[in-house]
């Protein structure tokens, strides 16, 4: 099984890495700074750190952000201005002892647990502050292969944790194929490995966060593809977590450049 799953993360990086798809937004949105989180597995520290960062250094209120697959653990609570390293002290211990207790660990489990997590953690009106700023991938099998389709707009938190769901499925993570919008729905990284505000339109570049691959803040590939799909314990989410955050500092011109405003 995790040769399957790392197949299909290879498929992701080396086919998909091929292009990067870029979003067409509003005249609003365009003029606004954005920040992508891309694929990372199970290594969501790395961009939490990044995340934080921001939280800490620039107003957030305005920026856009954009995600697909493991990246909205740092991308979801961005756009809510929440803390996610504060959700990591909380829950991770709980999701790495449940994850680490089954018999087939991360496969083929059902979407409850990880739908209950996100129901206590998100806030009532998550689902409002999060339409019109957070815009998360997912991919729809078509008869002619992965489509992207891209949610940015949410009627309810549970249409919100939907896209959520789908966008982290990489086939052989759940039992049961989610559902979103009445679609069936795939793992993000198979149309849109690193989304971006289409530079076409927007004088102001994204903030690239990668795990894997080269981006404005990225990782330096010290990951191979399976180490991205192994549980990080808690008691070392915190060292790469710092990790993420000090590799960010070292790019706050970066994110002046691209219109992120300091405090």
């Amino acid at each position: 099984m995790e040769l399957f799953v790392a197949s299909a993360y290879l498929y992701c990086f080396l086919i998909q890495r091929k292009r990067t798809p870029l979003i067409v937004v509003s005249d609003e949105i365009r003029n606004n700074p954005s920040i992508s989180f891309g694929g990372c597995g199970c290594r969501y520290q790395f961009y939490i750190g990044v995340q934080e960062y921001c939280l800490d250094k620039f107003e957030t209120e305005n920026i856009s952000v954009l995600c697909s697959s493991g990246g909205v653990f740092a991308g979801v609570p961005l756009a809510l201005g929440l803390s996610a390293q504060d959700w990591m002290h909380k829950d991770w211990a709980r999701v790495y002892q449940y994850m680490t207790n089954r018999k087939l660990y991360v496969w083929l489990d059902t979407t409850d647990f990880l739908r209950d997590m996100w129901r206590r953690y998100l806030p009532d009106d998550a689902y409002l502050k999060c339409s019109g700023r957070l815009f998360i991938v997912v991919s729809r099998l078509t008869i002619y292969g992965f489509k992207e389709d891209i949610i940015s707009e949410y009627k309810s938190n549970e249409e919100l944790i939907d896209a959520i769901i789908g966008t982290c499925h990489i086939i052989g993570i759940y039992r049961y194929l989610p559902y979103c919008r009445n679609n069936i729905v795939f793992d993000g990284c198979y149309t849109n490995l690193q989304p971006q505000i289409n530079d076409r339109y927007s004088e102001k570049p994204t903030i690239v966060c990668k795990l894997y691959g080269r981006g404005t803040i990225d990782y330096n590939n010290r990951l191979s593809l399976l180490n991205i799909l192994s549980l990080v314990p808690p008691d070392k989410c915190d060292t790469k977590v710092a990790e993420g955050y000090a590799i960010a500092a070292k790019h706050n011109d970066d994110f002046i450049k691209a219109g992120f405003l300091p405090k």
